[in-house]
């Protein structure tokens, strides 16, 4: 266990320590696994908080992140024993389309976390009634307001699980993307914003809605989760950049809310 480095040695994790130490808030802590545990250890982890949770306070709020990376993690933490019918589950972002779409983060978390012991977690989906007002950034918007609404009622995150992207985005808060500013305000009221994006990725051409940087940082505990060498080495730049060239920087850069960043050895 580490509180700094991400590096892919003990020299390099030495060196960078060295460099950052002055710049690493207390409450960032490291830890990592080989590949072919990462996903069970992460599960573990999270499912032993979850029961601390709820066996503190009755009950317990995760938000989870889309995408392929926390497909595994999903699949073990699903079949784990954690007091599931106390556990209410939501997104910390989504792609405006209906939750049957195979882009649909919500098909991906119903598909492998809520299933097995998981099953009978409390489920909160984003996307409802999708009606086609002719621009989808219009349709982008009008669904904003309805989940900001539905955030309004869940409240702040016990457990929120992040995920990174290769160009440092977390949630759907992509470097240079129009609003970013504003939604990594940390005076920021909203807990979510339409995310409209001016170039669609051809791989997933649908505008976005996402938590805010000030909602994430509201959030009980913070747990950031990035496999593989390259988010390694991209997690090592963020935590050295001054410039917030990143998205995550925001996250990694604060001492408000405890975070623990799990990556690969």
């Amino acid at each position: 266990m580490s509180k700094l480095g991400f590096g892919d040695s003990s020299a390099d994790r030495d060196a960078a320590a060295s460099a950052s130490k002055d710049k690493v808030p207390s409450t960032l802590e490291q830890r990592e696994s080989p590949a072919d545990r990462w996903a069970d250890e992460l599960a573990d982890w999270i499912a032993k908080r979850l029961c601390h949770i709820v066996d503190r306070q009755g009950q317990a709020l995760l938000y989870v992140s889309g995408g392929s990376s926390p497909v595994p993690v999903f699949k073990r933490l699903s079949q784990l024993a954690v007091p599931w019918a106390q556990v209410t589950i939501t997104l910390v972002d989504e792609r405006v389309v209906p939750d049957a779409h195979p882009a649909s983060n919500a098909r991906l978390v119903q598909e492998h976390l809520l299933v097995g012991n998981a099953q009978w977690a409390r489920w909160v989906p984003w996307i409802q009634d999708l009606r086609s007002h002719g621009d989808p950034a219009l349709e982008c918007m009008a669904q904003a307001e309805h989940i900001e609404r539905s955030l309004q009622r869940l409240g702040r995150a016990d457990l929120m699980l992040l995920g990174m992207g290769e160009d440092g985005h977390i949630a759907s808060l992509f470097p240079r993307s129009q609003g970013l500013s504003e939604a990594l305000s940390l005076d920021q009221k909203r807990m979510c914003v339409p995310v409209l994006l001016d170039s669609l990725p051809p791989q997933a051409p649908f505008h976005r809605i996402s938590v805010t940087l000030a909602h994430i940082l509201r959030s009980r505990q913070l747990v950031l989760a990035a496999s593989g060498q390259a988010k390694k080495a991209l997690l090592a730049e963020a935590l050295n950049s001054p410039d917030f060239l990143y998205p995550v920087s925001s996250v990694l850069h604060q001492s408000s809310t405890p975070l623990l960043v799990w990556t690969t050895t």
